[in-house]
């Protein structure tokens, strides 16, 4: 019995995804969030993945916002790489986002922060999602894991925030999501 040619490019299809690198990330997680948060920057989820060679976050929220929300609000993804932190905040300046990354001085979170770079690339996909794309070197060398949080935060009168502060953190409970690559 000879297979159909529909039967072989499915196959060879199949054979060239697993096969070939890219941009196809078969670590990718995603992370919800349930709307628990007043105000523009409440998450509905976080994504971890791999663009090529490169590391992805993407952060999701229930609302739709302008970019200049970030220049009052904060966006921060908070890296654990053993006992220290490295912490993204994605901001907006001279009417664009840039994302910088710095290490935290201290190994319990709470020192200055030093070595910060700007090599990271910002995008908004769409008016309720920030993508970062960044090297695994920024977060250490030799890099095979890590641990992330992100969190959220606008001042009263902000961005849509009624409260005194609105506030969110994905995971909700505290922990940290692990990303082995």
């Amino acid at each position: 019995m000879t297979p159909s040619a529909g039967t072989l490019l499915a196959t060879v299809s199949v054979l060239l995804v697993v096969a070939l690198p890219g941009t196809a990330a078969a670590s990718e997680t995603t992370v919800a969030d349930p709307d628990d948060a007043p105000g523009r920057l409440d998450v509905i989820a976080v994504t971890h993945g791999h663009v090529d060679d490169l590391l992805e976050h993407t952060v999701r929220t229930q609302r739709q916002w302008a970019s200049s929300v970030l220049a009052d609000g904060t966006l921060t993804l908070v890296f654990r790489i053993g006992p220290r932190f490295r912490t993204l905040d994605v901001d907006y300046r001279n009417g664009r986002l840039v994302g910088v990354i710095c290490t935290d001085r201290t190994a319990d979170g709470g020192g200055g922060l030093v070595r910060c770079s700007r090599d990271v690339t910002v995008t908004r996909p769409d008016r309720r999602t920030v993508s970062v794309t960044l090297a695994p070197g920024l977060l250490r060398r030799d890099l095979h894991r890590y641990r992330w949080q992100v969190v959220t935060q606008l001042d009263s009168g902000e961005g849509g925030c009624q409260e005194v502060v609105c506030f969110d953190q994905v995971p909700d409970d505290g922990r940290w999501v692990r990303h082995r690559l």
